[in-house]
């Protein structure tokens, strides 16, 4: 080996530390097979090994290089960037190392350290196969006994890598991570190329160098392992919805990369403005190992983080990323949306959205309070909503503005909208209304065509009942339960006197839809609200099978298409992508991305691959820093309003760790609600349902073009601008 990278570098320990290290036992370990370095690895001769009706697959041996051409446009992609590739000046071992590079991992050496590997300069060997469409090449790193296999094969718009997880081959060292073709996705900084990013909505990152320092991005898909405990958290970040990125160049190029297996294993990673290398890349890392870290003392009894890694690697057979070569004509954006909405359509047969209501109202029942009895504290729980309440909003929102409105009750169970029980035991608690009362209420949404839905809870809970204890919750790679935690927000560190949550056993939550499904006949109800199945993503070490959050899409949709079967629609609720295809309506999608100050542009990306596939509603409109905002990017991406109300003042004690109570109140906020809804729904009654087939943002003014002709132009900002249609006053919109 002729270079090894430190990751990270840690403090002496004390001497608990191997207790820590050793507190694994009872894992079903997936494992990999014992590392062997043949003595004569197979060999591929150099050219072309695949072809297809459009694509060209080249492989070169002298530089482990694979090379795809476009038979049709002559465009060629490279695992290395081509032009640097055709070269004569290749820089110094660095540069070499990373730009030629088509594998990257991450290991633990015996001191417990994270440390990188290259495969240009770092692998011992590299054995080529032929195999159908392509080449298998295992990268042998003999220092460290460690060999990955990786297929590439060509497809129908492109190229698949695929990491064959059940073969990579360990002895002493403990893979971590791998991330695929770093730069195969590769523009040259400086020349107007863009890299995407799916943070949140969707996001650009300009390629130029020089005038900043280099910008580095890396964000967890599905919002990363739930169960993995941050000890602080200093920034709100909205969650990789979509697994996908990609690039664009000026001359109408773009690559689309597309994860396809593993997602709820992979990072997004992106690097721009990158001086050394010349180039601006973005890619996939894939996480092969669960990871737990603890808080221990070192020798001078100062805090130390020491890190577990579960003994076996995930149970997948294989992670892989699918590369879609694809063009663009007038708009960079909506070229990717049409590649990711073509690819969709091929992979699995998409609903087609009807037409969806002009808002979504989440009603909050209740929430735990503490009280005093002779000096002893006691817990009950609060109603800030009633079900007469409910209806009597729906009915003067109806009556004034004729809207199409669609309800989900959240909290109405035992304990509100805490967590106690899973799910609050699946059923609805009758401090809220008798059952007369629900009836009553039933009764009039089907009357009045108004969807009805009751959000269950299926991840979070405190107390052990109804058939989950506590015990059997899931686990992190040190074998303690999985707990989550809200954060201080002075300190920004877990509020750990809350109490928190567990989460469920991924053993119990493979088979929960048949709970939610008898949830829903107990209930007399035909609409299930799951605001955290449908965009949490966790792992449980206490099963080998769930490594590191794996197979949670897998979980999820088993258990959506079970309510399905019974005829029961799904509200989810900032959907990760499996989620939003299996949904009736997706409730408070993205408006953002994450904000990081080296993201260039934000886009709707997310909006825009969702709209005529599933109904949605904006985000939180009265929970927002910028309400109006937020009430103008509803309408410029056909959405429906989302609010979230309650029908009378919370007490003051539960403000504090739920502050979104004291900007609910339905009394405070029906003049705005009312107003907004009058003036949305005439444009929305004419967008919901409908695919967006353009989208501009010139500065202030965004354009939105739907299916059926119907076009918006929404001005955002604090002057009137000008449209087709003539001036836009400020913060408002037009359409024809």
């Amino acid at each position: 080996m002729k270079r090894i990278r430190n990751i990270c570098r840690l403090a002496g320990l004390l001497l608990a530390l191997p207790v820590f290290l050793t507190a694994c036992g009872g894992q079903e370990a997936a494992g990999g097979a014992a590392y062997r370095l043949p003595e004569q690895p197979a060999s591929v001769a150099n050219g072309v090994v695949a072809q297809n009706e459009r694509f060209r697959l080249y492989w070169d041996s002298m530089e482990a290089c694979l090379i795809v051409e476009d038979l049709a446009t002559g465009e060629i992609r490279s695992s290395m960037p081509y032009e640097y590739y055709m070269g004569e000046e290749r820089g110094g071992r660095y540069i070499m190392n990373g730009l030629g590079s088509s594998l990257q991992l991450e290991y633990v050496n015996s001191e417990n350290l994270e440390q990188g590997l290259a495969s240009y300069e770092d692998a011992s060997a590299v054995e080529a196969e032929q195999i159908r469409d392509g080449i298998r090449l295992t990268y042998y790193f003999d220092e460290v006994h460690i060999s990955v296999p990786v297929e590439y094969t060509l497809n129908a718009d492109g190229l698949t890598a695929a990491v064959q997880v059940e073969d990579i081959a360990e002895q002493e060292y403990k893979l971590y991570t791998v991330s695929l073709l770093p730069f195969f996705a590769a523009v040259k900084n400086d020349t107007g190329s863009r890299l995407f990013v799916p943070s949140g909505s969707g996001a650009w990152m300009d390629t130029d160098s020089g005038q900043r320092d280099v910008r580095t991005y890396q964000e967890a898909v599905y919002g990363g392992d739930a169960a993995v405990q941050e000890m602080y958290r200093t920034t709100y970040t909205q969650a990789v919805r979509m697994p996908v990125f990609g690039t664009v160049e000026p001359d109408g190029t773009a690559v689309l990369g597309v994860i396809d297996r593993g997602a709820e294993l992979a990072s997004v990673c992106a690097t721009a403005g990158d001086t050394q290398y010349g180039y601006s890349s973005v890619y996939a890392q894939f996480r092969l190992r669960g990871k737990a870290t603890a808080v221990v003392k070192d020798v001078n009894n100062l805090n130390a983080s020491v890190n577990k890694y579960t003994d076996g690697l995930v149970n997948v057979s294989a992670v892989s990323v699918r590369y879609i070569l694809t063009s663009y004509e007038d708009s960079a954006l909506m070229g990717l949306v049409g590649a990711y909405r073509q690819y969709l359509s091929e992979s699995e047969e998409l609903p087609k959205a009807e037409s969806g209501p002009a808002a979504v109202l989440n009603f909050l029942g209740g929430v735990q309070e503490q009280r005093l009895l002779l000096g002893i504290p006691y817990h009950t729980t609060a109603v800030t909503t009633t079900l007469q309440q409910v209806q009597g909003i729906l009915g003067a929102l109806r009556e004034v503005t004729g809207a199409t409105l669609a309800v989900n009750l959240k909290g109405f169970g035992e304990s509100g909208i805490d967590a106690a029980r899973l799910a609050d035991s699946f059923r609805r608690d009758g401090r809220y209304g008798s059952q007369d009362e629900w009836d009553a209420l039933r009764s009039w949404c089907g009357a009045n065509h108004v969807d009805l839905y009751m959000d269950f809870d299926v991840i979070r809970y405190t107390q052990s009942g109804n058939g989950y204890s506590t015990r059997e919750a899931a686990r992190t790679a040190n074998q303690t339960l999985a707990r989550v935690y809200p954060y201080d927000l002075v300190t920004h560190a877990q509020d750990t006197a809350a109490g928190g949550s567990y989460l469920l056993g991924r053993y119990h939550l493979a088979r929960i839809g048949g709970r939610l499904s008898q949830a829903a006949a107990d209930n007399g109800l035909t609409g299930i609200g799951l605001s955290t199945l449908s965009s949490w993503c966790y792992s449980d070490a206490g099963d080998a099978l769930y490594y590191n959050g794996a197979h949670m899409q897998d979980d999820v949709v088993r258990a959506m298409e079970t309510l399905e079967q019974a005829n029961v629609r799904v509200m989810s609720e900032s959907a990760n992508l499996y989620a939003a295809l299996h949904s009736s309506c997706i409730n408070n999608t993205p408006s953002s991305s994450s904000g990081y100050s080296y993201f260039d542009e934000e886009v709707p990306f997310y909006q825009l691959v969702l709209s005529g596939i599933v109904p949605m509603s904006g985000a939180t409109i009265n929970l927002a820093s910028d309400p109006e905002t937020e009430f103008l990017n509803s309408l410029s991406t056909g959405c429906a309003l989302s609010f979230t109300l309650t029908g009378q003042t919370a007490p003051d004690s539960v403000r504090e760790a739920h502050p979104e109570l004291g900007l609910s109140v339905y009394g405070g906020l029906s003049r705005q609600l009312l107003s907004m809804l009058e003036q949305a729904s005439p444009l929305l009654e004419k967008t919901q349902g409908q695919p967006i087939t353009e989208y501009v943002r010139d500065g202030e003014v965004a354009m939105t073009r739907f299916q059926n002709g119907v076009t918006v132009w929404v001005n955002f900002g604090e002057t009137a601008a000008d449209s087709p249609l003539g001036s836009i006053p400020a913060r408002s919109f037009l359409y024809q």
